[in-house]
C-alpha cells in the first residue's frame, strides 16, 4: 500500500512538472508570436529559414537552446490558432504591390480589385500574394499551401489532401473577385499542377 501511495505521489509530481513545462512553452510561444509574424511578412517561409533567422537574432528556445527546424515546427503548431488571426499592428509597413487592376497592401493584408476591397481572409490574401509574386508562372498546389501556412504543413485527408483544401480556397477567392467583377478570370487553373495569376 505504501508503495502504491508513493508511486501515485511520484506520478502526480511528474504530471505537475509536465503541465508546468507545457505552460512555459505556451507562454514562450505566445511571446514569440509577433516575431513569427514579422518573419513571415519578411519572407521567411521555411522551417530552416525561420530557425536560422531566430538564431541570428540570438532568440533562444523555451529551454534556452538554439533553434532547429523541428523546434520551429512545434512553435508554429502552438501558434496555429493565433496565426490564423491577422494582427495588423504587428505587420511591418511595405510598399503596395500593383499588378494591373489588382492592388495589394501588405501592411494591412488587403487586396483591391478595380479599387474595391475583395474582403479576403488573411490566408486567402497570402494565396493571392504568392500567385502575384510569380505572375504568369505556374505555382504548385504544395507551394501555395506552404505559403498559406508554412513549409511542410499537413492537413486534409490522405497524402495529397491539401489539394482539396487549396481547390476550396480558390473557389471562395474566385467568388469574392466575381462579386466585384463578374468577368474576373485572372486565376488560371493547371489541372493536377496548380494555379497561376494571368498576365493582363
Amino acid at each position: 500500500m505504501d508503495y502504491l501511495i508513493g508511486g501515485s505521489a511520484l506520478s502526480a509530481s511528474r504530471e505537475r512538472q509536465a503541465m508546468a513545462s507545457r505552460r512555459a512553452a505556451d507562454e514562450r510561444a505566445k511571446a514569440l508570436s509577433p516575431v513569427v509574424r514579422e518573419l513571415r511578412q519578411a519572407g521567411f517561409m521555411t522551417l530552416r529559414g525561420m530557425a536560422d533567422e531566430l538564431n541570428k537574432r540570438r532568440i533562444m528556445t523555451a529551454h534556452g537552446g538554439r533553434w532547429h527546424p523541428s523546434a520551429v515546427s512545434k512553435l508554429l503548431e502552438r501558434l496555429a490558432s493565433d496565426m490564423a488571426k491577422p494582427v495588423v499592428a504587428e505587420m511591418p509597413t511595405e510598399q503596395p504591390l500593383i499588378c494591373g487592376r489588382l492592388h495589394l497592401r501588405p501592411a494591412i493584408a488587403r487586396a483591391y480589385w478595380n479599387g474595391a476591397d475583395v474582403a479576403l481572409t488573411f490566408g486567402e490574401y497570402k494565396i493571392i500574394r504568392v500567385l502575384v509574386s510569380n505572375v504568369g508562372q505556374q505555382v504548385s498546389y504544395r507551394a501555395i499551401y506552404d505559403a498559406q501556412h508554412y513549409e511542410g504543413f499537413i492537413a486534409g485527408s490522405g497524402e495529397a489532401g491539401y489539394r482539396v483544401n487549396i481547390r476550396s480556397s480558390m473557389k471562395r477567392i474566385r467568388k469574392k473577385f466575381m462579386i466585384i467583377d463578374p468577368a474576373f478570370s485572372q486565376i488560371e487553373t493547371f489541372e493536377g499542377v496548380g494555379y497561376a495569376w494571368r498576365l493582363e
